[in-house]
């Protein structure tokens, strides 16, 4: 996956410079969560004590995510996008050896979006995402004292859906976000977005 990733990355890293006199911008989105599901790496110490890799993962989350990004137009249909978003999963858990609830993750992607005639957006990047698991921790569980830090993982994005052609200033799109490291773990995302631009 990484040598999928990075590659991507330069590429659009690259396209971005060639266009450097493009009209520079900003967006605001709000994401609402259908599926999320992260697995801890194989080297946590969770991992090590249990000998089993730990996931956790939450359907339909009502609280929205959000994201503010940097967009540079380089073109009358396609732009690139870099943006971070903060993702709160607050009833996520393990069915098979729950230790506590709740997900965090921060994902910063940079994306290139091409935009059809009949309003029609598509969206592929590539970027990283910090995530951490069992935010809030059984009191009573044998794993309380270990420590829980964020783990990172170089992640994939796909998003599909309409873009409001006549103002350009939004989209509604449905998105999917995958990650994976060298231990194992990996992270999963997927849910609708609504996102607004500005012109700087």
């Amino acid at each position: 996956m990484k040598k999928i990733l990075l590659p991507l990355l330069i590429l659009m890293l690259s396209y971005t410079s060639l266009f450097s006199q493009g009209e520079w911008g900003f967006s605001l989105g709000l994401e609402w969560n259908a599926y999320q599901r992260y697995q801890r790496p194989n080297n946590s110490s969770f991992a090590k004590l249990s000998n089993q890799q730990n996931s956790a993962g939450q359907l339909l989350n009502a609280l929205p995510n959000l994201k503010v990004g940097v967009l540079l137009l380089t073109g009358n249909h396609h732009f690139v996008i870099l943006d971070g978003g903060i993702q709160f999963y607050p009833y996520s858990f393990d069915l098979d050896n729950s230790k506590g609830n709740g997900a965090l993750s921060f994902p910063l992607i940079l994306s290139w979006n091409l935009i059809s005639s009949d309003y029609f957006i598509v969206g592929l990047g590539a970027g990283v995402q910090f995530s951490k698991m069992d935010l809030f921790v059984d009191k009573h569980s044998r794993y309380k004292d270990l420590p829980n830090p964020f783990f990172m993982t170089y992640t994939g994005e796909i998003n599909l859906g309409w873009y409001d052609g006549d103002y350009g200033i939004a989209s509604l799109v449905g998105y999917l976000r995958f990650g994976v490291n060298q231990y194992q773990s990996h992270t999963l995302d997927m849910g609708i977005r609504f996102q607004i631009y500005g012109s700087l």
